[in-house]
């Protein structure tokens, strides 16, 4: 007999209005022996996502820096609908940045190695 298991992991797809208008985004960098977390508006296109942050909070952070970028409905539903992408950070060339999603703002790319979306508004059984 196949083992049953609740889920509520969906595409990234699924939540397709959640990436291309993010209501809030964060994003947690490892600093030294710390770990930074920054505001961030983010621009999600064909699997890229470029990320701004208030003045030059990005620009000291080194090319390839592992980063986890986390995109949610905000305060009272970060559990219900959100995409954690963990990645790397790109620095943009500057002919790249005009595509940034924030003018006057310090902008990286993230490239994605792993995602993971959810949405509790879809738990459904599975067979293992």
């Amino acid at each position: 007999m196949a083992e049953r298991r609740v889920v509520r992991d969906v595409t990234p797809e699924h939540l397709r209005d959640l990436l291309e208008h993010p209501p809030r985004a964060s994003l947690t960098l490892v600093v030294g022996d710390a770990l930074e977390q920054l505001p961030v508006t983010v621009r999600h296109e064909h699997g890229r996502y470029r990320l701004a942050a208030a003045a030059d909070a990005l620009a000291s952070v080194p090319d390839q820096t592992e980063a986890v970028l986390l995109i949610d409905d905000g305060w009272h539903w970060f559990e219900l609908r959100g995409v954690s992408v963990r990645g790397r950070i790109a620095r943009l060339a500057s002919s790249a940045a005009s595509g940034s999603p924030a003018e006057g703002a310090s902008c990286v790319e993230l490239v994605p190695r792993r995602t993971i979306a959810w949405d509790y508004g879809t738990l459904r059984e599975e067979r293992a």
